[in-house]
């Protein structure tokens, strides 16, 4: 009888249990009362694809390594005609399903970017899928505020800036429709922090409550305006500094023979060579393969500066703008907006949306321009993403006679940073180590994010202990104390 009685106050302990288990499983989330969210991503060149689902920019590696045999036999006759032309002909190849016509309208009309029409909690979002940049942060937002409320905008960068605004306000209307809201928060990262502002520029800022740009190119690039200029070249210092970089957390003799390299002047030779073969093969670039594949693509227009804007034009299109008058026409329209960049901010943030600056340093971009020895985020330049703080070169930190002549508050704790030149110093962060966006899944950084997201005031640099002006990161974009 006892044994009978103590399996019988087993199975109804365990029967308990499943149904305390089975009770807390079905509990609601927990309430979100904020805004719908909405994940500007940044430029992606390998979301287009054809209508199969197939990726329509593919480097294939069988054609590369059959590329490199024909060039490295034009090298070996002294032939560098037919070792640009094969390379030209290669890349049209490559890029000529993304190619757009003298119109800027795309060529083969079943290539476009994948949507994400609906919110995340239609998708099966998984942690290990969506690890990292604008990917791990909509995973983390979609956890902290619930997938319901959480969107993911992507978009064509080949189309103008004003027509991604279209979309962008069509999206954001669409949002507001189903989540019954008045205004939603925008986190733009990278290139979508310039689609943001011309959204801004276009229809204002009423729907956007809060605005957070992450890694932004709403200022443009500098190396946009190089490659646009063709003013493309290199030096011994630059290569040096970037390969150095590169090896910094190599085995130490693999960084000694890059030190001892130096010394041996193969890296100026290297840039002699390079910056004679940009300047004989340029024009031929630009003519037969440049022009045609990626300058009729308007949104990278976009990125182009206001002081670079005119000069590129003429660089590019030169004697040929009769061929593309209604390009010509729409670079017109894309150059007042770039122009009114900051007052298009200015006013987003006076007629009351929150906004902040996410801007990561310490890294070094492709040594090919004028400004490779300025600091970035690896993409874009920090002077840029940040509203113009002031930075040390890469490398190196500010001079005492400066650091002296600024309150030292604006001044970064490796002195390389003087945030006090910031349009917007009281809220614009500063992430050392960080690469471009960041945002790994479940780190100190996306919390940041998170943060600057749904606060309910405007955030500032000293609104939150936890994240000061200054911050520095780990591998895991945790943040180092």
């Amino acid at each position: 009888m006892k044994k009978i009685t103590s399996v019988l106050l087993a199975v109804i302990m365990m029967f308990s249990l499943c149904t305390t288990a089975f009770a807390q499983a079905e509990q609601p989330a927990k309430a979100y009362n904020g805004d719908p969210v909405i994940i500007v991503r940044g430029i992606h060149f390998g979301g287009l694809v054809h209508a199969d689902g197939s990726y329509a920019l593919v480097f294939n590696s069988d054609d590369i390594t059959a590329l490199l045999k024909k060039m490295l036999g034009d090298l070996l006759k002294g032939d560098e005609d037919f070792f640009v032309g094969n390379l030209i002909a290669y890349l049209q190849k490559v890029f000529d399903p993304i190619a757009s016509d003298n119109e800027g309208k795309s060529l083969h009309l079943d290539v476009h970017m994948s949507k994400y029409d609906l919110s995340l909690d239609h998708y099966g979002i998984k942690k290990e899928n969506w690890t990292r940049s604008e990917s791990g942060l909509a995973c983390d937002a979609a956890e902290e505020f619930g997938g319901e409320n959480v969107y993911f905008f992507t978009y064509d960068w080949r189309k103008s800036p004003l027509e991604l605004s279209d979309e962008l306000h069509f999206f954001i209307e669409k949002v507001k429709a189903e989540k019954n809201s008045a205004k939603v928060d925008l986190a733009a990262c990278s290139m979508g922090g310039m689609v943001a502002t011309a959204y801004l520029y276009e229809y204002g800022n009423s729907s956007v409550d809060s605005l957070v740009y992450l890694s932004s190119a709403h200022n443009g690039t500098h190396i946009a305006g190089a490659a646009l200029t063709g003013d493309i070249h290199t030096s011994g210092e630059y290569l040096y500094t970037y390969v150095e970089d590169l090896v910094s957390d190599k085995p130490d003799a693999l960084k000694l023979l890059v030190k001892a390299a130096r010394f041996t002047g193969i890296f100026d030779f290297a840039a002699m060579l390079l910056n004679a073969f940009v300047e004989t093969n340029k024009e031929r670039v630009y003519n037969e393969l440049l022009r045609d594949y990626l300058g009729t693509s308007l949104g990278l227009w976009g990125l182009c500066t206001d002081a670079d804007f005119d000069n590129s034009v003429e660089f590019v299109f030169g004697s040929c703008k009769d061929k593309y008058p209604v390009i010509i026409d729409e670079l017109a329209k894309i150059k007042t907006f770039v122009c009114s960049t900051e007052e298009t901010i200015e006013n987003a943030k006076n007629n009351g949306t929150k906004i902040s600056f996410v801007s990561h340093y310490n890294s070094k971009v492709l040594p090919i321009y004028e400004e490779t020895m300025e600091q970035s985020d690896a993409v874009l330049e920090c002077d840029l993403t940040s509203n113009y703080a002031t930075f040390a070169e890469f490398g190196k930190t500010l001079t005492e006679s400066h650091i002296s002549s600024v309150n030292a508050e604006y001044i970064s704790p490796d002195k390389m940073v003087d945030a006090s030149t910031c349009l917007y110093k009281d809220s614009t962060w500063f992430i050392k180590d960080a690469p471009h966006v960041g945002c790994r899944v479940d780190s100190d950084h996306a919390n940041l994010a998170l943060w600057l997201i749904s606060s309910e005031a405007q955030p500032t640099v000293t609104m939150n202990p936890l994240y000061p002006r200054f911050i520095a990161v780990d591998s895991e974009m945790n943040f180092i104390n």
